[in-house]
């Protein structure tokens, strides 16, 4: 296979939560001599003689069907100038296609990395050729058609900064991202930071905690107001700064600055901001136990909690901040090397080029 159409929801190298995808399509277009990319919101983008770009656009087309049909068209029009389609999270897309590719004799693949699904997954699963996915524990459920690639981090991008560490003094600085939703468990980081009173009220003096990330929806919405109101009765809305959405391309800046990165998202999630801030030399703590299976001994000492558990994370978040810089180093430097050797951009790109020849 040589081209490639490629469905997703949002094209925009600025989005908070899909600017990373731009970079996918920037590397494969060095591997493929066609690319088109069919979107439903089209943002700033970096150009290339063989990329393409088509928007049905969602905002002036609310009606899904009309949005399917101006997809149908676009897939006919272009029929001479792809092989597969490849649809980016959207297996209700997979099922919208499937009908014409099957007729244009197209393959039809789906990249696919939540531990979560529905029915229209199952669906979708049933009339792709084939599913990629980071690690197993990313896709919900057994399919012989799943094809493991890495999550594609751009190590370019994601670097460390400096080898130059904080020697006392400054603030220590811990910060959280992704989307404000009651499935990443931000209240669990919110006690934690109040509980180092009990443990270290000096070292609690010393924090600043950065929430990057904002809230999508209503029920979003009514959490981050959940939220601010425990920051409050606990004492420690001063602690923390609410950045709210972040632009995909500002993103190192904060990992770079960050003591530590905390996600508390359950087992069987990859979530691609802990991956990034590894690739950036950031010490993470996680209570993900999917990364058992990944980190050796001393890494699952050092930076694993208990699930849901505020105080074994204010006990894990004193002993980081307070390990020697020999220590945190070495740690910085086998979080990255895992990155660079399991879930790099390039090696994502090559990986899927490989599955789809």
């Amino acid at each position: 296979m040589s081209k490639l159409l490629i469905f997703v929801n949002k094209f925009d190298k600025n989005d908070d939560l899909l600017g990373f995808f731009v970079g996918w399509i920037n590397e494969l277009s060095r591997y493929l001599p066609r690319i088109i990319v069919v979107t439903q919101s089209m943002g700033v983008f970096d150009p290339a003689d063989n990329l393409s770009v088509f928007s049905i656009e969602k905002k002036q087309n609310p009606n899904p069907v009309s949005r399917i049909l101006k997809f149908w068209i676009l897939l006919w029009r272009l029929r001479r100038d792809y092989d597969g389609v490849f649809v980016i999270m959207a297996p209700s897309w997979v099922i919208a296609s499937s009908f014409l590719t099957k007729i244009l004799e197209k393959k039809l693949y789906l990249w696919y990395a939540v531990w979560r699904g529905n029915w229209k997954l199952r669906l979708a699963e049933k009339l792709v050729d084939k599913i990629f996915c980071s690690v197993p524990g990313a896709f919900p459920f057994k399919t012989n058609k799943l094809v493991l690639i890495g999550q594609g981090i751009d190590t370019e991008k994601f670097k460390v900064q400096s080898l130059k560490f904080k020697v006392g003094g400054g603030a220590f600085k811990i910060v959280s991202v992704g989307r404000i939703s009651p499935v990443k468990r931000l209240e669990i980081l919110i006690k934690a930071i109040a509980e180092l009173s009990k443990f270290n009220p000096m070292l609690l003096r010393n924090i600043v905690l950065e929430i990057v990330g904002g809230a999508a929806n209503k029920n979003d919405d009514k959490y981050l107001i959940e939220l601010r109101e425990l920051s409050q009765k606990l004492g420690i809305a001063g602690k923390i700064k609410w950045l709210g959405q972040m632009p995909h391309t500002q993103m190192p800046k904060y990992y770079q600055e960050a003591d530590v990165v905390v996600n508390m998202t359950q087992a069987g999630s990859f979530d691609k901001a802990m991956l990034e801030a590894m690739a950036s030399g950031v010490l993470v703590l996680s209570s993900n136990r999917a990364w058992l299976k990944f980190f050796d001994d001393e890494l699952q000492e050092q930076l694993l909690f208990g699930q849901d558990d505020p105080h074994d994370l204010a006990k894990k978040l004193i002993e980081v901040l307070n390990l020697d810089e020999e220590t945190k180093a070495r740690l910085r430097q086998k979080l990255r090397d895992m990155i660079i050797n399991h879930h790099s951009q390039k090696q994502w790109t090559q990986k899927l080029v490989a599955s789809i020849k």
